[in-house]
């Protein structure tokens, strides 16, 4: 589907060629994470569960793991 601004996706192209806009591009698609936080009464389905949700919804990282108390890290 293009649009009427299609244009200036070259344009901007040209105007900020830097050798650091190239080497993102060759990144693409870009990490995009999340910061996944569990709760104590989660079992390790939901865990897992939340990780195929987060893959389908588009994140390519995680950021990190926050457990709140009483969740034992090893889960």
């Amino acid at each position: 589907m293009t649009t009427p601004f299609d244009y200036l996706h070259d344009l901007s192209d040209r105007l900020h060629d830097t050798p650091m806009q190239r080497k993102l591009k060759r990144l693409a698609p870009m990490p995009i994470g999340a910061v996944f936080i569990s709760w104590p009464t989660m079992s390790e389905d939901e865990i897992r569960g939340h990780f195929r949700t987060m893959k389908q919804l588009g994140f390519t990282c995680l950021k990190g793991l926050m457990n709140c108390p009483g969740t034992p890290l090893e889960r």
